[in-house]
């Protein structure tokens, strides 16, 4: 189980996307498919974490819904940062999304990691508990108590849970 300085802390929260901190780890949860502005929402909430914890910091992208619509903006933005390696540790992306859709999103997302040749590890999931066992090594090191896989599942499981809160909510 985390140690209460692991539990998240939402940054940036909308129906679409929510975005936590828990120590050196950021998750994002998208319940759409990326805009610019967004994608600069979580590059911001990137560079706040890297402040504190500089070269230590890992990254749980978890996609949970959306239709895989991406503009060219949004395909030039990801390499972009793709190639910036804003999280040194590594970045897992898990694709929640089911069924083809879930397919056309992997295939976005695998190209633009190739096109973009990450300096850090990256890598595409279909669970989060497949990219928890991954990124936990890759944190080895960076905090007290480390990091396990089971904590990050837990904690990936921790914020798509408020993130479905926030969705659910009625709009002001």
């Amino acid at each position: 189980m985390p140690s209460a300085a692991k539990e998240p802390t939402r940054v940036h929260g909308e129906a679409c996307l929510s975005v936590f901190h828990a120590g050196n780890v950021q998750v994002a949860v998208w319940r759409e498919a990326p805009t610019v502005a967004r994608m600069q929402a979580v590059w911001a909430a990137t560079r706040t974490l890297n402040a504190v914890h500089p070269e230590r910091t890992g990254f749980l992208n978890l996609i949970a819904a959306g239709r895989p619509q991406f503009s060219a903006e949004v395909r030039e933005e990801t390499a972009a940062q793709s190639r910036r390696g804003l999280h040194r540790r590594g970045v897992a992306h898990v694709i929640l999304v089911p069924g083809l859709l879930g397919v056309s999103v992997r295939a976005f997302l695998s190209t633009a990691i190739l096109l973009g040749r990450p300096v850090n590890p990256t890598r595409v999931f279909g669970a989060v508990d497949e990219a928890a066992g991954w990124l936990a090594p890759q944190l080895v090191g960076t905090t007290e108590p480390p990091w396990t896989a089971e904590a990050i599942a837990s904690l990936g499981a921790r914020c798509l849970a408020s993130a479905e809160e926030l969705a659910t909510l009625p709009a002001p």
